[in-house]
């Protein structure tokens, strides 16, 4: 009885562990620029009023480590709408504390401007709510978008970066 019920498992288990080895890792390419990763999700997400933010852009909510120089932040000029996202180019030993500085950026705006967009525009607030940062390798990326364009937005940077 007992071999009956081994076999089957072992075979099970077997089978599971080589499929997971089977999966490959995804690499991602290191050679783009921040700007050019913008500009392909810009064409994917079709808004023609996104302008490039100043550097000091996020300086009213976070300090980002010393030594970033490639990175863009992205948002809309329609007052209408919080549209947003951003991708940095990091070195490996940024890219923790600039996703964790990213993620405090995002959770200090809902904090801070929550009941006047709740009152202004209310039905923005589900973007700041659940925005989104992301890792893909030396990039961090962030998005404060509507739940189909950040989809878009991360597919695209995604995309771009994947190394075959």
């Amino acid at each position: 009885m007992k071999k009956t019920v081994i076999l089957p498992l072992f075979l099970a288990f077997s089978a599971l562990f080589s499929l997971c080895a089977c999966k490959k890792a995804i690499r991602y390419t290191d050679q783009l620029h921040a700007e050019e990763l913008a500009e392909e999700a810009l064409e994917e997400l079709d808004h023609p009023d996104f302008q490039r933010a100043s550097g000091d852009w996020l300086s009213d909510y976070v300090t980002l480590p010393e030594g970033l120089n490639d990175y863009e932040i992205r948002f809309s000029s329609d007052g209408n709408n919080l549209n947003e996202f951003g991708i940095w180019h990091v070195r490996d030993d940024q890219v923790a504390p600039v996703e964790a500085t990213l993620r405090a950026y995002l959770a200090e705006s809902l904090l801070r401007n929550r009941d006047f967009y709740d009152s202004y525009i209310p039905t923005e607030t589900p973007k700041l709510a659940n925005a989104e940062v992301r890792v893909f390798g030396n990039y961090v990326c962030y998005a404060i978008l509507d739940d189909k364009e950040r989809s878009t937005f991360f597919h695209t940077v995604e995309e771009e970066l994947i190394h075959d």
